[in-house]
C-alpha cells in the first residue's frame, strides 16, 4: 500500500499529493510545474515575418486549442482575450491573414458571423458567389424584357 504525501505548492498554493516523493517534483503541484496558460501558449508559437504560426495540435480544421483553466478553448480567440480584450456576444474571430493557425492579434479581430462568412475563403464563399451569380443574371433577363429592343447585345 502507497501513502500519498500531501505538499502545498509553492506556485499557486493548493494542496496537491504525490505517491511517490520526488526531489524534482517537490515544492511545485501537477498544473504549475506544466506553467501558465501564458508559458504554455509561448512554448508552442513560431513566429515567422508576419504571422505567429501555433505550433501545439490541430484540430482537422487547422485550429489550435489551449487549455485554459481546466477548459478547452480555441487558442485564436484565446489570443484575442488576452492581447486585446474581451469579444463581443456571439461574435467570431477572423484570421485577417486566411491563417487559421496564426495567433498574431495584429491578424485576429471580431466580427459578426456574417461578415466572417462573406470574408471567408470556403465553401459558404462559393455558395454567395453563385447566389450572387445567378441574382445578376436574372436581373439582367429582367432588363433585356424590359427594354426590348433598347437593349445592346
Amino acid at each position: 500500500m502507497t501513502i500519498a504525501t500531501q505538499l502545498t505548492c509553492s506556485g499557486c498554493g493548493r494542496d496537491y499529493f504525490l505517491k511517490r516523493v520526488r526531489p524534482e517534483r517537490l515544492g511545485r503541484c501537477p498544473r504549475c510545474r506544466k506553467g501558465t496558460v501564458d508559458e504554455r501558449f509561448w512554448r508552442r508559437v513560431t513566429k515567422t515575418d508576419s504571422c505567429w504560426l501555433w505550433a501545439g495540435s490541430l484540430t482537422p480544421g487547422g485550429y489550435g486549442y489551449i487549455m485554459d483553466d481546466g477548459k478547452r478553448m480555441p487558442v485564436h480567440r484565446w489570443a484575442h482575450l488576452r492581447f486585446i480584450g474581451p469579444i463581443p456576444d456571439r461574435y467570431d474571430i477572423d484570421h485577417l491573414c486566411r491563417t487559421r493557425a496564426c495567433v498574431n492579434p495584429a491578424h485576429l479581430e471580431a466580427v459578426t458571423r456574417r461578415e466572417n462568412n462573406r470574408r471567408g475563403d470556403g465553401p459558404t464563399l462559393v455558395r454567395n458567389l453563385r447566389r450572387r451569380v445567378e441574382q445578376l443574371e436574372r436581373e439582367n433577363r429582367e432588363l433585356r424584357e424590359r427594354l426590348g429592343e433598347y437593349v445592346l447585345t
